[in-house]
């Protein structure tokens, strides 16, 4: 039987991607977000308690932004878990859940027509992986202005043809996420 998981997240686009890589992992995937981090942090209790009963595991995902220790935005989080809803597992997005999109080019290419290439897609440093892939895709149409990657769309287009035993490999924020369920 495959697992029954929540997931609550900071907003539609990681809500998009995290549904459709829960798809992929074989899980029947519930999803809830909020309107940024902060507003997450305060409620992800009543987000998850929404669907109590129909699901088996829960999961809070929020970004971890690059101005931010990893070690101590961990604690936070899991000190607001074990307070707010106990069951809860946390896995932190590092950067934000786009970088799991970078974890395999091969998935871009076919969703969106194009490649980006990088070496590491949890480093947190240079231009965030939400902005890699508008440019790449501004960079393909041929677009200065207006138009650009939709992370919810196109995000989720990416997601749904993700190769997750290569992207899990190259993406341990992406590997913990699947590992936490």
């Amino acid at each position: 039987m495959c697992p029954r998981v929540a997931v609550a997240t900071e907003g539609p686009a990681s809500e998009a991607v995290t549904r459709e890589v829960g798809v992929r992992a074989g899980w029947e995937v519930e999803t809830r977000s909020t309107e940024g981090r902060d507003k997450l942090y305060r409620e992800f209790p009543k987000l998850l308690a929404s669907v109590r009963g129909r699901v088996d595991r829960y999961v809070v995902a929020p970004d971890l932004h690059p101005n931010e220790n990893c070690a101590t935005e961990a604690a936070r989080w899991n000190q607001a878990i074990r307070v707010g809803f106990p069951n809860a597992r946390l896995c932190l997005a590092v950067w934000e859940t786009e970088a799991w999109l970078l974890a395999d080019p091969a998935a871009i290419q076919t969703a969106m027509g194009f490649t980006v290439t990088v070496s590491h897609p949890d480093y947190i440093g240079g231009v965030k992986p939400s902005r890699l892939l508008d440019i790449a895709y501004r960079k393909r149409h041929g677009y200065r202005r207006g138009l650009g990657f939709d992370k919810k769309t196109d995000g989720a287009a990416i997601a749904r043809v993700l190769d997750l035993g290569s992207a899990r490999a190259r993406s341990p924020s992406l590997d913990h996420f699947l590992r936490s369920v």
